[in-house]
């Protein structure tokens, strides 16, 4: 019955129902005509039948209408049973992870076993989360966005890809597609996470290399294409648009702007390269071509051809731009060949040496041959720098020498080594050595000094050296007994003879008659004597001071500044510290010509206020100090005078020194030690 009303349906059933009733009462009218009963008794029943006919007819259609419904609602109870329990099923073994959120609250209302094993936390914890309590906070990205897609009224699932945590923290990205259900009359969202850890960190990957081979390729400058036959257009990668400034979009270009973008003369070269691949499967090539901008570049080009998908023929090329490789190769060359000029014309010997095992010589200069005596145009027979050391243990030597080079780059190096030269004759070199770079190749650069010459060389110098200052002393000496003898001349026979002369002329003024007037040449002659003869013991005194031979030299010193000083208002000061009673001649007469120079110095350019002078002597040396605080100068700055120079040359012929301080501003302090042991002692002090 139930399959007959779901079959006849509930509409049918009532048009069934109304159609019977109508049959029913138009039987029952049909009868009361046809038995033309009248009012009465059999009436009444006729009409009571009626009525209980159609209220049984009415309650058995109702009874079996309430029936088919109840019976569809208890199939439609167990049905929705029996679809709880198999999605409860089918949601605690699914394998990936999943769970029910409300979207009102964005908390988890249920989840799976899957989704407990993958992010950590118990299922108790996930109903006390949110969903953003997964998401991994370094994320970029806000959830709200991607929260309001899973909201999307449009139905059918949404999806997108976030970076969750589990429990201990640890990032993984998922892709997550959610299902809007309603369950027990609430909306909710069914989530799917799948983890894809694995092919984002993949994709990461190939990023990162195709931006490393990108970036090689704009570090390296090379490029790449890929032509199939049949085909009017190439594929071009970015580095090899770069190359030849194309615009880094175009992914293709055509093969005739290819090959017009060649200069014409290297054209023919890249056709027969071409037929050289399609014909052997691999071809090298060299060639120009101009870029947009008119400039010509140097390009080399490696060509292969094979067979792709179905045997369609494909070639492949590498481009790769060598115009600052050529331009520095032709740069290095031109160095070389600069330093090869220099090397020829120096005049010391130098070589180039290849660096470790088995090096050989690469150059050497005319100098060096010749400090070998190898005949012109044996030069050839020289190799190797071992090949001239004198024995074993030089040949070592030069060996350590070349490694120690090769390991430490440009350290330096000083080694002396026993060389022998083409008749066999050892000599001694000290050889300076230092790291040398040409056309990306390591050179060892030695140059050689002859040590037995420079030692010949040194001792005749010495020797030299030793003739001239023995030559400045004895000239010294002889200035000095110059100057004495000169002083006294000037003292004992000129000035007598001047004082002679000025004694008769006064002599002769005073026997001058009195009426007679006296020639006024006579006051004038006068006084020209008067100046003569001042200016003669002046002379005499500054050429060799009596004083020094007679009193020694403080006595001389402390007269000399009087006689000096006196007349410039300059304040004057003179300690005397000499603790021995006698001071050999030679050390005292240098030091009062230092003290002398100094002093002039000072008072002519140096325009001091004060001037103080110091004098120590002990049985070891004599020691003389001159300050003043004057405008000073530089001392290393050539003034063009002679003073500094024979106040320095004084003291080293007695072996001892002088010391000059001084600065713009700050006065002079010239101090002399002169050293006593070894002079003689002539004269009282």
């Amino acid at each position: 019955m139930y399959n007959f009303l779901r079959r006849f349906g509930p509409f049918h059933l009532a048009l069934f129902y109304i159609i019977l009733a109508a049959l029913l009462g138009i039987a029952l009218e049909w009868i009361e005509v046809l038995l033309a009963l009248e009012p009465g008794p059999q009436l009444d029943g006729l009409h009571l039948l009626d009525k209980a006919v159609l209220i049984s007819i009415t309650t058995v259609a109702l009874y079996l209408l309430l029936r088919a419904l109840l019976s569809e609602h208890h199939r439609e109870r167990m049905r929705h049973a029996h679809t709880q329990q198999a999605y409860q099923q089918l949601f605690r073994a699914h394998p990936q992870p999943m769970c029910l959120i409300d979207p009102s609250s964005r908390r988890f209302f249920d989840v799976n076993q899957a989704a407990v094993a993958r992010y950590g936390w118990s299922r108790e914890e996930f109903l006390s989360m949110r969903v953003d309590d997964v998401q991994y906070s370094e994320a970029t990205g806000s959830l709200d966005h991607h929260f309001s897609v899973f909201l999307d009224p449009t139905p059918g699932p949404k999806s997108a890809t976030k970076c969750h945590k589990d429990r201990d923290g640890n990032p993984f990205w998922v892709e997550i597609t959610t299902h809007p259900v309603d369950f027990d009359n609430t909306p909710m969202l069914l989530v799917t996470s799948v983890d894809i850890t694995t092919q984002v960190e993949a994709v990461r990957k190939a990023k990162k290399t195709l931006k490393h081979l990108e970036d090689a390729e704009q570090l390296g400058r090379f490029g790449a294409w890929e032509w199939h036959a049949g085909d009017i257009h190439m594929r071009i990668s970015r580095g090899l648009a770069r190359l030849f400034g194309i615009p880094p979009e175009q992914q293709t270009e055509s093969l005739d702007s290819a090959f017009r973008r060649i200069v014409p003369e290297d054209r023919p070269h890249a056709r027969a390269a071409a037929e050289t691949c399609l014909r052997t499967g691999q071809a090298e090539i060299r060639f120009r071509a101009q870029l947009p901008n008119g400039e010509i570049r140097h390009y080399r080009e490696i060509l292969h051809a094979q067979s792709g998908n179905g045997a369609t023929l494909m070639m492949t090329g590498s481009v790769i731009d060598e115009t600052d490789q050529i331009r520095h190769t032709r740069a290095l060359e031109r160095q070389e060949a600069d330093l090869r000029k220099i090397l020829i014309n120096l005049p010391a010997p130098v070589v180039l040496h290849d660096i470790g095992p088995g090096g050989k010589l690469h150059l050497a200069n005319p100098a060096f041959y010749c400090m070998l005596g190898v005949p012109a145009g044996q030069e050839n027979r020289i190799e190797e720098l071992a090949a001239i050391a004198a024995d074993a243990e030089n040949r070592q030597r030069l060996a350590d020498l070349l490694d120690t080079i090769s390991e430490h780059g440009n350290h330096q190096r000083k080694q002396e080594v026993l060389l022998k030269r083409q008749d066999h004759s050892i000599f001694r070199v000290h050889i300076n050595s230092t790291h040398l770079q040409l056309a990306e190749r390591q050179y060892a650069q030695l140059v050689i000094h002859d040590i037995d010459e420079e030692i010949v060389l040194r001792e005749q110098l010495r020797q030299a050296n030793q003739k001239l200052s023995m030559l400045n002393s004895k000239t010294l000496r002889v200035l000095e007994q110059e100057r004495a003898l000169i002083s006294r001349e000037l003292h004992d026979d000129i000035g007598q003879l001047l004082i002679a002369v000025k004694t008769n002329l006064r002599s002769l003024y005073n026997k001058w008659p009195a009426d007679l007037d006296k020639p006024p040449e006579a006051d004038l002659i006068s006084g020209v004597l008067e100046e003569l003869v001042a200016k003669v013991r002046d002379r005499s005194l500054m050429l060799r001071p009596p004083q020094l031979d007679e009193l020694g030299l403080k006595h001389a010193i402390s007269w000399e500044m009087r006689r000096m000083i006196g007349p410039t208002g300059i304040q004057r000061e003179f300690h005397d510290r000499v603790v021995i009673d006698k001071l050999p001649d030679e050390p005292s007469l240098t030091a009062f010509r230092i003290f002398q120079e100094a002093m002039t110095n000072a008072i002519r350019h140096g325009e001091p206020d004060h001037l103080a002078v110091s004098l120590e002597a002990d049985a070891e040396q004599l020691r003389i100090t001159i300050v003043d605080d004057g405008k000073g100068f530089d001392p290393e700055e050539n003034r063009g005078g002679l003073g500094l120079a024979n106040m320095t040359e004084r003291a080293s012929l007695v072996t001892g020194m002088v010391t000059v301080s001084s600065s713009p501003g700050n006065g002079t302090r010239v101090e002399a030690v002169l050293p006593l042991r070894g002079h003689r002692v002539t004269s009282p002090a």
